[in-house]
């Protein structure tokens, strides 16, 4: 028997390092192998470069380093689209897709600052800590690339 007040979310569990983190399915795009990679000196260090990514020029994040870890050994791409604008996380690993109760899930504490931004909300899975993390608010405000104009 389910709650009336169960909120499922679909979601992409994915692992950064030691953290289990969900990804918004509505976000997700694609999941891949990582693909060539061209660095660019000045990006921020989240950033690891661009890539081609289906004839699109697309930033690829490091998860690991984003969350405050060491840069990834990521096996997994994970493309993502965000009003129109076009992203790669890399991951560790993909572990599947879930249906989460969000209504058991939490808000983050002020107390974890900046990354506070980046997390929607926080809870346990199977005894270890998930982070829901927050699409629009993944990258700084601003970081978003541009959505390319509709011809």
């Amino acid at each position: 028997m389910t709650s009336s007040k169960e909120t499922l979310t679909p979601v992409l569990l994915v692992q950064a390092a030691t953290r289990l983190c969900a990804l918004p399915l509505a976000s997700v795009v694609e999941i891949m192998r990582p693909l060539p990679l061209r660095a660019f000196a000045g990006a921020p260090e989240f950033v690891s470069g661009m890539a081609v990514v289906r004839g699109a020029s697309v930033p690829v994040v490091d998860l690991c380093c984003l969350l405050g870890s060491e840069r990834a050994e990521g096996q997994r791409w994970i493309a993502l689209e965000y009003q129109g604008a076009s992203a790669v996380l890399w991951a560790d690993r993909v572990l599947g897709v879930r249906a989460l109760d969000t209504s058991r899930l939490t808000r983050a504490p002020r107390l974890l600052g900046e990354a506070n931004s980046r997390v929607q909300l926080l809870g346990n899975l199977d005894g270890e800590l998930l982070v829901l993390l927050d699409t629009g608010r993944l990258l700084p405000a601003g970081a978003w690339p541009e959505a390319e104009p509709k011809t």
